[in-house]
């Protein structure tokens, strides 16, 4: 069958052809039998079914199937035949059968009938009969009658016989016959003593009929091949010439004859198939289909393609009338607007005409349904191989698609209409598939061959994170070679939990013949054989059963300075389901709780805390109405002494934060977390409070060592700003230059620098207080590193408690005070406070603080003298411990203070 159509090819005889004419239709014609003439190499039959009956010198067999039905003829002749008669004599008779062979074409005998060596020289023995009904590429049939190395015995005496080799083919449909010829051995013309006949004949000869039968123009009754010399190279036909044996001369070896009636009546136009609709801007191919064939130029059919705005014109033709353009290229349609198009088909001799009905090309707009250009090149008639059937069944054996052509089936010697590409996605519903789910997916392969499935890649791409674009590295779900008689490719694909939920995707199936790899078969571009599919899904979350593990929640720290920012998180519960949601709550009192805003399918949170509160996260199944909870988690706030001004490297707009402080020195506390300089993949805190630590003890008026190491994230080093503030007066607040005790800039060799710092005498002594290291890529001048608060981009906050002391003998001794009292202590918050002096005092100050620092009550002095008596009033104080801070001229003691 593959040569065969070699060979059509090589004929230019029949292009893609050969559409049915329908009887009628082409016995209606009426139009004078044609003959085209050429030379291509005869094929023998390699599978057909031999007829040994006529394997001898004179016989015949009857009942030889065609496989089709042939109209033989003119003359408004609508009579078929689905069998013929073949004879050891070189004919084929339809119709009732003849006895014997039928030696002498003379007694005109055999009609209807072919006489491709129709003599009484012919002879079968020795030879081989066979017959075989194939099928081209278009899925027309072909019937071949061979007669192999038959015997031609009329040459010269002395010369023996001529082995020669014939062929009949018959196409269905178009009725076009051939006769083809090739010789065993060298041909010697001679005209021997008997000729033979070359033709074809519905009736009779003129002479033997009592009246004419099909008017003045009869088309044909029968025909015959005129004599030439030295050999047939240019046969004409002699349609009134005798009727019986009149040629000598031998065809050429390896002629062909070819008999068909010229298009010379009103022809079909048919319908433009496809397409529907076009991506913008993307070339695309329009297709006729059911237009009377125009099998090759000296047929005198054409197509004239037109196009349009509107379905009623104006139209405009697309180049000129062509025999061949049963397709349209387009090299797309840009813009909002769609295009009409229609194709009118003439046929030449009659100069009649027939216009399809107008066809409108729509522009697609959804994307989804736009993706590369995928789809074989060959011509829709031509392809041997196409996708038959695709399947995508759940495990639960729901079948999802099932996309059949006429079934799928036969797989072999299918006559279905195969195509070059095929737009699926407008099947409704768009199927859902889940994430992390299997499928059992599926391809059968169909083809035109006839004894198996010629071998295909087949590939299967989804658009799983719904760019528009098939990337194989991430997105070839299956590949596989089908050939032979497996031709059907079955296999699990699984989807991943990356894929884009609750948006549609595509899908494309591509089947390219001769693959062997999946890089064969990419998700674009053209090929030679076969076909593309495009398909849409859904990926959706499978749908929730019941209730659903809440996970274990956790939270980065256990107290935190109010108006700053906690993480908490929880990534063990259950998701990836529809119908199923994760919320975060909160409460204050871990009794009424309420949703944390936006949290909603948040794993994590990272909530400005104000209070002390409790989180947990409640997992929802809207299917089964069940809710399940995390355990708690709890935060609370910090003292106020631990709490200062707010100030963090939060990277503002840009998101970058890639320098951090990995170890801090003071006197004896070193606090090292490790680490490279740069590379640090640590380096990503904004803040780190390291409040909940022992507070570091420095004395006042004494000097210290100091070292702040740098580190960062990236390859390469970024200076930074490094500054210490110390709250001295223990207000709760960084007094700005007053409270920063030292700052540097570091560099790419000083990354870890080392300094002393002093600490004043002007402490106040024996409380918690404040310390903050600022690290801020920032070296300008800047709030950070000059006040100790406000936001910034890159670096790091760490905050620290120090507590100063003084080297005194004991707490409230000091050398210009003698025997101070504070009375009652214990009281009830009114008290006296009482000491002398041992020279006269000229100020003095009163200061009182809380636990936390905070200063309740302040009062100073003057003009003293050497004695001091004072009544305090601290009622409306709270309880508690207090402390009183007493300065006479520039010496303080501080004193504890207990109010019931």
């Amino acid at each position: 069958m593959k040569k065969t159509f070699t060979f059509l090819k090589a004929s230019t005889l029949l292009l893609s052809l050969l559409l049915s004419f329908g009887a009628k239709a082409q016995g209606e014609l009426g139009c004078a039998m044609q003959l085209n003439n050429s030379i291509s190499p005869l094929v023998y039959l390699s599978s057909g079914t031999r007829v040994m009956d006529i394997e001898t010198d004179c016989a015949s067999k009857t009942g030889i199937p065609l496989g089709f039905t042939y109209r033989h003829g003119a003359c408004g002749s609508t009579v078929g035949y689905n069998s013929c008669q073949v004879s050891s004599k070189g004919w084929i008779k339809f119709g009732a059968a003849l006895s014997g062979c039928v030696a002498n074409p003379g007694t005109q005998t055999v009609y209807p009938g072919l006489w491709p060596f129709y003599g009484d020289q012919m002879d079968g023995t020795g030879g081989t009969a066979s017959y075989e009904t194939s099928l081209l590429p278009s899925g027309t049939k072909v019937f071949t009658m061979e007669w192999k190395d038959w015997r031609w015995k009329a040459l010269p005496a002395g010369t023996g016989y001529l082995g020669v080799t014939f062929q009949v083919k018959i196409y269905e449909g178009s009725n076009i016959v051939e006769y083809c010829y090739k010789y065993e051995a060298s041909p010697t013309p001679g005209t021997g003593s008997s000729r033979y006949m070359v033709g074809m004949g519905e009736v009779k000869a003129a002479s033997a009929l009592p009246t004419p039968v099909c008017g003045a123009n009869p088309g044909y009754k029968y025909f015959i091949i005129k004599n030439a010399s030295p050999a047939i190279t240019t046969p004409t036909i002699d349609r009134v010439g005798t009727y019986g044996p009149g040629q000598a001369i031998l065809p050429n070896d390896n002629q062909v004859m070819q008999f068909y009636q010229a298009c010379c009546a009103k022809p079909s136009a048919g319908v433009i198939s496809q397409p529907d609709s076009v991506c913008a801007c993307s070339p695309f191919v329009a297709k006729l289909s059911g237009a009377t064939p125009s099998p090759f130029p000296l047929y005198g059919v054409t197509y004239l393609w037109q196009s349009a705005a509107s379905a009623t014109g104006p139209w405009t033709d697309i180049g000129l009338p062509s025999s061949t353009a049963t397709s349209q290229y387009f090299s797309g349609l840009c813009g909002s607007l769609d295009t009409f198009v229609r194709v009118v088909v003439k046929c030449q001799n009659a100069g009649l005409s027939d216009t399809t009905p107008v066809k409108r090309i729509s522009l697609i707009t959804l994307p989804y349904n736009c993706y590369c250009y995928s789809s074989a090149t060959i011509d829709d008639n031509l392809n041997t191989v196409n996708i038959g059937n695709v399947k995508l069944i759940t495990k639960g054996n729901d079948t999802l698609i099932n996309n059949t052509k006429d079934g799928g089936t036969p797989g072999y010697v299918n006559k279905t209409f195969f195509r070059t590409y095929t737009l699926n996605t407008g099947l409704k519903p768009v199927q859902e598939v889940n994430r992390d789910t299997s499928y059992k997916f599926s391809v059968m392969g169909i083809t035109k061959d006839t004894f198996a499935f010629s071998s295909s890649g087949v590939a299967l791409y989804i658009d799983y994170n719904a760019d528009g674009i098939y990337t194989p590295s991430t997105e070839l779900a299956a590949f596989q070679v089908i050939s032979g008689t497996a031709s059907s490719f079955i296999t699990n694909i699984t989807i991943p939990s990356t894929a884009l939920l609750d948006t549609i995707i595509g899908m494309r199936v591509v089947m390219n013949r001769d693959a062997t790899i999946s890089s064969d078969v990419p998700p674009c571009g053209g090929y030679t054989q076969g076909e593309t599919e495009d398909y849409l899904l859904k990926v959706v979350n499978p749908k929730c059963p019941g209730p659903i593990s809440a996970g274990i929640a956790y939270i980065s720290d256990t107290s935190i300075c109010d108006g700053y920012s906690t993480t908490v998180w929880d990534t063990a519960h259950g998701k990836n389901l529809s119908q199923f949601h994760w919320e975060w709550e909160y409460s204050l009192d871990n009794i009424i709780w309420a949703n944390v805003p936006a949290s909603k399918f948040k794993d994590t949170i990272q909530p400005v805390v104000r209070q002390s509160t409790y989180y947990r996260l409640r997992t929802v199944c809207e299917v089964s109405n069940d809710t399940i909870y995390s355990n708690k988690v709890y935060i609370k706030l910090k003292q106020p002494y631990k709490c200062y001004c707010y100030s963090l490297a939060n990277g503002n707009s840009s998101g970058v934060d890639s320098s951090d402080i990995t170890a801090v020195k003071l006197h004896t506390f070193d606090l090292n977390t490790g680490g490279p300089h740069v590379r640090n993949p640590e380096s990503i805190r904004m803040r780190t409070d390291r409040t909940d630590l022992a507070p570091i003890e420095l004395y006042a008026e004494t000097k210290y060592p100091i070292a702040v190491y740098h580190t960062l994230r990236t390859v390469n080093h970024a200076d930074a700003k490094i500054s210490v503030f110390m709250d001295f007066n223990h207000n709760l607040k960084y007094d700005g230059a007053s409270e920063l005790i030292w700052s540097k800039i570091t560099s790419s060799t000083d990354f870890y620098p080392h300094d002393t710092i002093f600490i004043p005498a002007a402490v106040i002594p024996n409380v918690e207080t404040g310390m903050r290291v600022v690290l801020n890529n920032d070296i300008g001048n800047n709030n950070p590193n000059d006040q100790g608060c406000d936001a910034f981009t890159s670096g790091e906050i760490e905050d620290y408690l120090i507590i100063f002391r003084r080297r005194t003998t004991g707490i409230g001794e000091v050398t210009n005070m003698d025997n101070l009292q504070i009375y009652p202590n214990p009281n009830n918050g009114q008290f006296t406070i009482s000491f002398n002096a041992s020279k006269t005092i000229t100020e003095a100050s009163v200061v009182i603080t809380n636990i936390t620092g905070q200063q309740v009550y302040q009062a100073n002095y003057a003009n003293i003298s050497n004695s001091f008596v004072k009544s305090i009033n601290l009622a409306n104080q709270a309880s508690g411990v207090y402390f009183i801070t007493v300065t006479t001229d520039g010496q303080k003691t501080v004193n504890k203070l207990i109010v019931r």
